[in-house]
């Protein structure tokens, strides 16, 4: 296993740990008065890993999902979300995703971003808090390399799949604008069941007809597990 892939368990280790020493706030006691803006930040890459008989028949591949749109539609998800179902005023804004993606990241030896730098993600936060005269941030954040949400991971055996996932992993920050506290955090984890035929020989590009099936299932999966996370967030009731 790659240090970046030992890296990426850890990270997303610590944040289902914090999920448990960090309280959900109370939904019923926010106010209208409270301010807060969604940031969404996903690297517009699908990530395919095929594990194979030996480390020689494995494969990492990146493929591009921009297309899919998915930093607007999750920001769109949750903004319905929190616009239909929270005490607090939703704010919609404006920021430059690649400064935040880029200039707070910690890269690895490839030159891939695969965690942020939290210092470094304050200090792009801060002025996105105050310009906006924002109470609260939620950040939304892909939880694989270079910030990219979504995953297909294979297993193959002498050339027989036993594993062919979808897997979606995002991760939710809430900062209060005092001292750009982190308050509450936790994770969207999906594993959806794919057709092995999908990507088959962890070598081609995936088609437009298999990329468009993988959208659908990708965004309707998206669409439940947003809920989930706010209400447990304590966000919307």
């Amino acid at each position: 296993m790659k240090i970046t892939n030992i890296l990426i368990i850890i990270s997303l280790s610590l944040t289902l740990i914090s999920c448990s020493s960090m309280k959900p706030l109370n939904a019923k006691k926010l106010s209208k008065i409270e301010k807060i803006g969604v940031v969404v930040v996903d690297g517009n890459q699908l990530s395919l890993r095929l594990i194979g008989t030996t480390i020689f028949n494995n494969e990492l591949k990146y493929q591009d999902i921009s297309d899919w749109n998915l930093s607007s539609f999750i920001n769109n998800e949750v903004g319905t979300q929190l616009k239909t179902r929270s005490n607090l005023t939703t704010i919609d804004i404006n920021y430059n995703i690649d400064e935040i993606r880029h200039k707070t990241a910690l890269k690895n030896e490839q030159g891939e971003v695969w965690e942020f730098i939290d210092s470094g993600l304050k200090k792009s936060l801060a002025p996105i808090m105050q310009k906006n005269k924002l109470d609260y941030i939620l950040l939304v954040v892909g939880s694989y390399i270079n910030q990219s949400g979504i995953y297909i991971f294979k297993r193959q055996f002498l050339k027989s799949v036993h594993d062919s996932q979808l897997q979606i992993f995002y991760r939710l920050r809430l900062f209060h604008k005092n001292e750009m506290k982190e308050i509450c955090r936790t994770i969207i984890a999906e594993r959806i069941d794919i057709d092995p035929i999908i990507w088959e020989d962890g070598k081609r590009k995936i088609t437009t007809k298999e990329l468009n099936r993988l959208e659908m299932k990708t965004k309707k999966r998206l669409h439940s597990a947003i809920e989930k996370r706010l209400i447990s967030m304590g966000l919307i009731q």
